[in-house]
C-alpha cells in the first residue's frame, strides 16, 4: 500500500517550512485479502472500486528497510479490537482517537472527517529547482529529501552505463559491455538507469526500481526493447524521457523511483520525447 497522511502535524504548521503530508509504504503480505477490503469498501461507498482515496486506520509495525522506514504485518482482519478499518464521516469520532497531534486539533476541540485532506494526486517534484551541488556526507542531492517517502510525479530519461561505471558518470561508450537496465538475480525485477534534469541543466542521477513480485507489471519491453544490452537504434530507451508517477525513497546516497505493480498503460509510465 502507498500510504499518505490526512493532516499536517504541529510542528509542520507553526513553522510553515514543509506543508507536504507525510507519505510511506505499507506492506501487508501476500494472503491478506487487503486488495478486496478496500476494493468492496470502495464501491460501497459510491467510489471507483480500486480503494484509491479511502481513509483506513490499522495496526502495524514500523520498520526499517534499505534505509527507509516502512511499515509491515499490517493487521488486516476487520473484526476484533486490532482490527482494520475504513473510516468514515459516520464512524470517524468513534474510531479516529489519536489525532491529537495535529495542527487541526490545536485550534478546534475536535477534529472532524471533513478536515482530512484526502487528495491522492502525485507530488510534483519541481526538478528545475533540485541543486545538483548541495549534498552531505550521506546523501549527494540533499534538495530531495523532502520528497523522500512521497508518492510523486518526474520526468526522467533513461540512460547506459557500463560494468566500470560508479552510477554516477553516464557511459560514453557503445557497444556490448553499455546496458540500460539491471536485472535482479533469479527475479524479474529490475532498475532501470535514469536521470532527470535539475538547476542549470545539471543531470541528477536517479534510477528506477521496477517490482515484478506481484503480476501485472511493468516488463523491459514496455521501455522498447527486452535487450539490456540495445543502448543504440531505433528501440532503444536510452535517451528517450518519460513521465514517471512512483514511490521516492532512499537509496543509498541518492534516490530512486519504485513503481507500482500495475500495467503499463494506467499511465504512471509516460513517453514525452519529442
Amino acid at each position: 500500500l502507498y500510504l499518505r497522511d490526512v493532516l499536517l502535524d504541529e510542528e509542520q504548521y507553526e513553522t510553515n517550512s514543509d506543508l507536504m503530508l507525510a507519505g510511506t509504504y505499507g506492506y501487508a503480505g501476500f494472503g491478506s485479502a487487503l486488495c478486496s477490503t478496500l476494493q468492496n469498501a470502495s464501491k460501497k461507498y459510491g467510489m471507483d472500486g480500486t480503494g484509491i482515496g479511502l481513509v483506513v486506520r490499522f495496526f502495524c509495525r514500523a520498520t526499517l528497510f534499505s534505509g527507509n522506514v516502512q511499515l509491515s504485518d499490517i493487521k488486516s482482519g476487520t473484526t476484533g479490537s486490532q482490527a482494520f478499518r475504513i473510516l468514515t464521516a459516520e464512524n470517524f469520532s468513534k474510531y479516529a482517537d489519536s489525532v491529537s497531534w495535529s495542527h487541526v486539533a490545536q485550534e478546534k476541540e475536535a477534529v472532524e472527517f471533513s478536515d482530512l485532506q484526502r487528495s491522492v494526486e502525485p507530488v510534483k517534484i519541481p526538478a528545475s529547482t533540485i541543486d545538483r551541488n548541495h549534498s552531505s556526507q550521506d546523501c549527494q542531492y540533499t534538495d530531495l529529501l523532502p520528497y523522500a517517502g512521497q508518492w510523486v510525479e518526474l520526468e526522467m530519461t533513461v540512460r547506459a552505463v557500463t560494468p566500470q561505471d560508479d552510477d554516477d558518470e553516464e557511459s560514453q561508450s557503445a557497444g556490448s559491455q553499455s546496458y540500460w537496465f539491471n536485472p535482479t538475480a533469479n527475479s524479474e525485477s529490475y532498475t532501470i538507469y535514469a536521470y532527470f534534469i535539475g538547476k542549470d541543466n545539471a543531470k541528477i542521477y536517479t534510477n528506477i526500481r521496477v517490482d515484478a513480485s506481484l503480476y501485472p507489471f511493468v516488463t523491459t519491453s514496455s521501455w522498447g526493447t527486452s535487450n539490456r544490452y540495445e543502448t543504440t537504434g531505433q528501440n532503444t530507451p536510452v535517451g528517450r524521457t518519460w513521465k514517471i508517477i512512483g514511490y521516492f525513497v532512499r537509496y543509498y546516497d541518492k534516490f530512486q523511483v519504485q513503481l507500482g505493480n500495475n500495467y503499463a498503460d494506467y499511465n504512471y509510465i509516460t513517453e514525452v520525447t519529442a
